[in-house]
């Protein structure tokens, strides 16, 4: 059976957001609520959130970059606060890995393979829900 192109170029454009995503988690610094590059002498990131630029309201994602930033340094206290729910993201992201190497290289799907594309769904229902919830209490801050 073929798989849907549709289907294979999906995984590749998640499966290479999901490796830029991480590795970039660990090359960018984040110092107080600023994000920087290092191209020689560290160049700060603007803010990007179009959703907070026309609102004035953080959207559920405010914080993930540095969020992950702050994971990939090991400190996920600092993380928590800028994003509670990105611990569960950077695990999602993470998960996406494996997960559509193993689709893009069509192995059979035995018991374990059939296991992680169920919780692939789960994870992906309850990573939803606790950004969610996190952005409610953000903004009743």
């Amino acid at each position: 059976m073929k798989k849907n192109f549709t289907y294979i170029y999906t995984d590749i454009i998640i499966l290479a957001a999901s490796i830029v995503s991480i590795l970039l988690s660990f090359y960018l610094k984040s110092i107080d609520s600023n994000v920087f590059l290092p191209f020689g002498s560290w160049k700060q990131i603007p803010e990007t959130c179009v959703f907070k630029s026309l609102t004035g309201v953080r959207c559920p994602f405010c914080g993930l970059t540095r969020s992950f930033i702050n994971i990939s340094a090991g400190d996920f206290a600092k993380a928590l606060y800028f994003n509670i729910g990105g611990i569960i993201a950077y695990l999602y992201v993470l998960f996406q890995i494996p997960y559509r190497t193993l689709r893009l290289i069509n192995i059979k799907f035995n018991k374990d393979i059939a296991y992680a594309v169920n919780t692939h769904r789960i994870f992906t229902i309850i990573t939803t829900i606790i950004l969610s919830f996190a952005w409610l209490v953000m903004l009743k801050k």
